[in-house]
């Protein structure tokens, strides 16, 4: 099969966390997982040294910016959504992931449990903790059924978010109230 394609799309600053995402890889066998980083930040250099300092280079790729129509066919490219954020609100990444059909590693910060139900479409992990996130990624290596299952419902998830489905929760709630 090969490696497990790993993608995190962020702002690359220190808020986002990426660096435990980084020092994950080097806890995992060389070359079980590939990493791409896409968004560009003020935390770049420092993240690309770290890569080199942990002999990565083969494993991550900086993608820079992309264009947001470009991005569907990034996130279908890939495994695992990975956003290990110190402080988010509601992510537009892990809802472009989730409708994408990829499992969603995630710390527990604002918004995070309505997107992630643990075990069900992904993990949610401890934030700071480059061991949390090598270990989820290794449930995914080890068990590459979890893959497409958790994909599964987090795109079913995703449907039940989108503007059409919200907007019809609020009239079936309008009706209800005013019966």
């Amino acid at each position: 099969t090969g490696p497990l394609r790993v993608l995190c799309v962020a702002r690359l600053i220190p808020r986002k966390g990426i660096e435990f995402l980084i020092r994950a890889l080097a806890q995992l066998p060389n070359s079980s997982v590939q990493l791409t980083l896409v968004g560009s930040g003020n935390h770049e250099d420092a993240l690309r040294a770290l890569v080199r300092e942990l002999e990565l280079d083969q494993q991550v790729k900086f993608m820079g910016e992309i264009a947001h129509d470009n991005l569907p066919s990034v996130y279908r490219a890939h495994d695992v959504f990975v956003l290990p954020s110190l402080n988010e609100g509601m992510s537009n990444t892990a809802l472009e992931a989730m409708a994408s059909g990829l499992p969603l590693v995630m710390t527990n910060t604002g918004g995070t449990s309505e997107l992630v139900e643990d075990s069900v479409n992904g993990r949610v992990i401890a934030m700071r903790s480059a061991e949390a996130i090598a270990g989820a990624l290794n449930g995914y290596i080890s068990q590459p059924e979890l893959i497409s299952q958790h994909g599964h419902a987090s795109r079913a998830k995703a449907e039940t978010m989108s503007w059409q489905a919200v907007a019809e929760r609020y009239v079936r709630l309008y009706g209800e109230l005013k019966a």
